[in-house]
């Protein structure tokens, strides 16, 4: 079935871009089914990852965390960090 439109059905749909040059500053959206949150994940050089945003707390420490794993996996593997995450996560 093909997505149709920002908004999941259920669950979260975490749309964010980053800036090209270090340190990297990732901008975009989380959207839940009815709402649309506004997010800022800033990536420091020492790796430390944090949020910002108008999203409820536990939005922003989803899209933390998933920034976080994205980083860490391009750095192991020597590559930069992804300039586009597109990523559906689902209820807990």
């Amino acid at each position: 079935m093909a997505i149709v439109g920002d908004h999941p059905a259920h669950g979260i749909r975490f749309l964010l871009e980053r800036c090209d040059e270090p340190p990297f500053v990732y901008e975009g959206a989380a959207f839940t089914p009815t709402e649309r949150h506004a997010l800022r994940i800033a990536v420091a050089a020492d790796g430390a990852v944090t949020a910002s945003g108008e999203a409820p707390e536990a939005i922003r420490e989803q899209a933390r965390a998933l920034v976080r794993t994205l980083v860490r996996h391009a750095a192991a593997d020597g590559s930069p960090p992804p300039r586009r995450i597109l990523r559906w996560r689902g209820e807990k």
